[in-house]
């Protein structure tokens, strides 16, 4: 049993050591790699990103980052 426990706490203490390191790379990316490659981020006006297209009401203004700059927006309809 002891044996049992001492290889799960290793495993656990791998998996924790490896979830840590990969955090570590994607925080270190930011967010200009996932701009170039074909993604954006949408704000409001005041900077602040929106994540849900629940949270962007009907005819907001947005602005939208690009890799290469923004761009003002307003929004359409919910679908």
């Amino acid at each position: 049993m002891v044996g049992v426990s001492t290889s799960a706490r290793m495993l656990i203490q791998k998996g924790a050591t490896r979830a840590e390191a990969l955090m570590r790379e994607i925080a270190g990316q930011g967010p200009e790699k996932t701009l170039s490659r074909g993604f954006a981020i949408v704000r409001t006006p005041s900077g602040e990103p929106l994540t849900r297209a629940a949270h962007v009401f009907d005819n907001a203004e947005i602005e939208i980052q690009f890799q290469d700059g923004r761009v003002s927006a307003t929004s359409g309809k919910h679908s």
